[in-house]
């Protein structure tokens, strides 16, 4: 008999599925249900630690209450509000990882705000508003590939999943310090789901969480890595559905159409999926029905038998003789059947081949090669409009149905079933799915992280690669080596041509194991510790300098796919995004403008690794804007203003979006007057901004940046003595200069400029704490008084500790 089409747990996650959508849509719960009286209604449950340390302590799961049969749907009236926490002001530090006490304790550097603590937080109260609206994008995120009690972790503990460190932590390139780390929010999870436990008054709820606690401690209690691999993977994806719904507003008219664009294709791929799908399962039931009318046949053979033979010795009474022609017609009508459902079998095998012809090359080729354009944009912190998970998704679904189709068709080559029209389209049929396969395992390597795309010889990097079809074809059950080597773009190009490879350089600890991650499906291989020893011999052709010269990295792997028709070895592998090697800091600059430019603007469809060498001016600003904001982690972006001034260091005036700008005016020719490129001051002065001692106060708004000194001196002029202006310096780079109007002694008022500040004087006395010592600055430009704008970075009195005496360093102005 042919196996069902959807397995039980496709039905599990499709059921949860549904339910879930009762969860997005419910409304957020007030405050006040939130607070209920403790009480252990549970017998045996004890206190909170107790119940924690039972958990950690557990070592036989099977000893556990299993729960889940009796779990009722998420639909119900249960408590939802994710940003409210749930504990008992009494037990609060004890137990919340948001407690006052537990920000004090974990408190960041001075100019860190409270919230940046946790860059996660309030993730889920923003994404669910785009869930409510799109279930179909629900299901993309929370499919099969995450466990049902995991999505029902997400939904129910939002606030304290997202209020843990998890940026401190790579799954993928960790050490003992991050599995600390990792082992306390596993810890800080349990007490959360046992808090609520002793606060819920419904016993189901009650039920739901206590069997979802220990679930989750038999799961990730002795494996914390595989929890912070799950949560970031799913944070990751929503942070960016809710990145790219708040820059739509504010995209242009071309990025509005592309995403629309990619929406309507993303959608017709998956109704593709779908149809194929449905088809496999219809041919699925009609070789069900194949293997009944064999066995009918079979029957009705053993009986034309024993007629036959009652005939041949002449005891073949008259009624018998009916019987052997009805049982005769009887088994010609089965055949007959059978013979029609072979033909029903092969039209939707060609049926279900048409439409993979398009949907293979859409996925395995189009999408693919999305997917790679769509991490460079993100490198500058563009939108995304092609996520791993959706691909992945889809490649799993192909493989899924090709698979099937394989083994129906082998299925079907094993019936005794009579060829009347002399065709058996059978092994063609046969080929094409194994053609399918090969491909879809060979472009299935991914690079998950990319490694860095400026690389220091002798440094060490990392790099994650996903092979998309997991555990769909059992190419899971048995490790696989995958290699690395570097190429240049003249190799690079020679792989995608011809699959020739010549590798340009040594890297050392090049080669590891495939790693299958049970829980979240996921095969994975995890390059944790190479190192670039020798970059070999590049391309670099005439006015290119080192930092032009672009490499690439390529992975490759030889696979065994055990398919149910054959098998075969396939090498599958993939190209990098291009990286700029570089032998010391100071080329770090120039080689971060290669990388921008290539990924800023790159086409889809390229020869290895060339780039237009001129853009437009609106173009080029939209994707400095995507990198400041990025970097910078804010939302405050370029403004008009900052546009017109970087504009007139290149060009002298303001300029239209469509003025035509080439690399050359980027990152080769200086800037009239200086001694460095616009890049070069650009780069700079981003590398300040984004650092801790300026960031918080870009997010502000107390920082211009951005002004001309000329224009700068004529706003302040008029105002009144002691306005100020935080302005970057054009002469130095990464520096931030202070304007202020001062009053001369015979009346006059001038703008006078003092010594920018670097990086280095703002690590000794911040910049709060000099606006705070220069009596000669009082109000921020236009007027805002300087304690309003500054007083929350002021640093705290320093407290008396032990024998010293403490000082404290200040800045003065020197007058004249």
């Amino acid at each position: 008999m042919a196996d069902d089409f959807l397995t039980q747990s496709d039905r599990d996650v499709q059921r949860l599925v549904e339910d879930l959508e009762d969860v997005i849509r419910s409304p957020l719960d007030s405050e006040s249900s939130m607070s209920v009286k403790q009480e252990n209604i549970l017998d045996g449950f004890g206190s909170s630690d107790q119940f924690i340390n039972q958990m950690l302590s557990s070592s036989t799961p099977s000893e556990l209450p299993d729960l889940g049969a009796e779990l009722p749907d998420l639909g119900m009236e249960t408590d939802l509000k994710p940003n409210i926490n749930p504990l008992n002001s009494s037990d609060q530090n004890a137990f919340s990882p948001t407690s006052h006490h537990s920000a004090e304790t974990n408190q960041g550097p001075i100019y860190q705000d409270q919230e940046e603590s946790y860059p996660f937080a309030g993730t889920w109260n923003k994404v669910r508003d785009f869930l409510e609206s799109n279930i179909q994008l629900f299901q993309g995120i929370y499919g099969s590939q995450f466990p049902i009690q995991f999505v029902q972790i997400r939904s129910h503990f939002a606030d304290p999943l997202e209020k843990q460190r998890w940026h401190l932590i790579d799954p993928d390139d960790y050490g003992p310090p991050e599995e600390n780390i990792a082992m306390e929010i596993v810890h800080n999870l349990l007490k959360a789901m046992q808090r609520r436990c002793e606060e819920t008054m419904e016993v189901d709820q009650k039920l739901l969480f206590y069997n979802l606690g220990t679930w989750f401690q038999n799961v990730y209690g002795n494996n914390p890595m595989e929890l912070v691999r799950m949560v970031k993977k799913v944070l990751s994806v929503e942070q960016m559905i809710i990145q790219n719904a708040s820059q739509q507003p504010n995209a242009s008219s071309e990025s509005k159409v592309t995403q629309e664009s990619v929406t309507n294709r993303h959608a017709e791929i998956t109704s593709q999926c779908e149809q194929c799908m449905k088809i496999t399962q219809e041919t699925e039931n009609q070789l069900q029905k194949v293997c009944r009318l064999q066995e009918y046949m079979m029957i009705t053979r053993s009986h034309l038998e024993v007629y036959s033979k009652l005939a041949e010795s002449g005891q073949l009474s008259q009624e018998q003789r009916q019987q052997w022609q009805s049982e005769a017609a009887k088994h010609q009508e089965y055949e007959n059947n059978l013979v029609t459902l072979r033909k029903e079998i092969i039209k939707n095998h060609e049926k279900i081949i048409n439409i993979m012809q398009e949907l293979h090359g859409q996925v395995v080729y189009t999408e693919t090669r999305s997917l790679e354009r769509s991490q460079a944009a993100a490198y500058n912190g563009a939108p995304q409009y092609s996520t791993l998970e959706q691909l992945e998704q889809w490649y799993q679904s192909l493989a899924t149905i090709i698979w099937k189709s394989l083994r129906q068709l082998v299925h079907l080559e094993g019936q005794p079933i009579p060829i009347r029209d002399g065709q058996n389209p059978l092994p063609n049929m046969k080929s094409s799915y194994v053609s399918f396969l090969g491909s879809l395992v060979e472009r299935g390597l991914v690079i998950e992280k990319q490694p860095p795309q400026v690389l220091m010889k002798d440094k060490r990097f990392v790099g994650t690669l996903r092979h998309l079809v997991g555990d769909k074809l059992d190419i899971h059950k048995v490790a696989f080596q995958v290699r690395a080597h570097l190429v240049s773009d003249e190799n690079a190009r020679r792989i995608l041509a011809k699959g020739e490879f010549i590798g340009s350089g040594k890297i050392v600890n090049h080669t590891v194991m495939t790693e299958y991650h049970e829980h979240s499906r996921i095969l994975q291989a995890n390059f944790r510790n190479m190192t670039l020893r020798d970059k070999g011999r590049g391309d670099r052709r005439g006015t290119e300098s080192v930092a032009e010269e672009k490499f690439a990295i390529v992975f490759q792997a030889d696979i065994v796919v055990r398919s149910p028709a054959c098998e075969f070895t396939v090498t599958a592998q993939t190209l990098s995004l291009p990286v700029v090697v570089i032998s010391h800091g100071k080329q770090e600059a120039n080689a971060a403008a290669t990388i921008f430019w290539d990924n800023a603007f790159s086409e889809d469809q390229r020869v290895p690794y060339q780039v237009p060498e001129r853009v437009s001016w609106g173009r080029f600003m939209e994707a400095v804007d995507f990198k400041w904001q990025s970097e910078c982690r804010t939302k405050v972006g370029l403004k008009q203003r900052a546009r017109d001034y970087l504009a007139s260091k290149i060009f002298g005036r303001a300029v239209p979006d469509g003025q035509d700008f080439c690399w050359r005016q980027l990152n080769r020719d200086n800037i009239p007057g200086h001694n460095f490129t616009f890049w070069q001051w650009l780069y700079s002065v981003l590398e300040l901004t984004k650092s801790r001692y300026i960031q918080p106060h870009w997010n502000q708004t107390t920082i211009e940046g951005f002004i001309s000194k000329s224009e700068c001196q004529s706003l302040l002029l008029s105002k009144g003595p002691g306005t100020f202006m935080l302005r970057f310096s054009d002469s130095k780079l990464g520096g931030i200069s202070t304007a202020y109007v001062a009053k001369n002694d015979d009346g006059s008022i001038e703008v006078k400029h003092l010594e920018p500040d670097s990086l280095k004087i703002l690590q000794v006395r911040s910049l709060a704490d000099m606006v705070k010592d220069f009596s000669q600055l009082v109000k921020l430009f236009p007027d805002r008084p300087k304690h309003d704008a500054f007083s929350k970075f002021y640093t705290s009195k320093p407290v008396q500790d032990g024998p010293y005496v403490k000082k404290t360093l200040v800045a003065h102005i020197e007058e004249s």
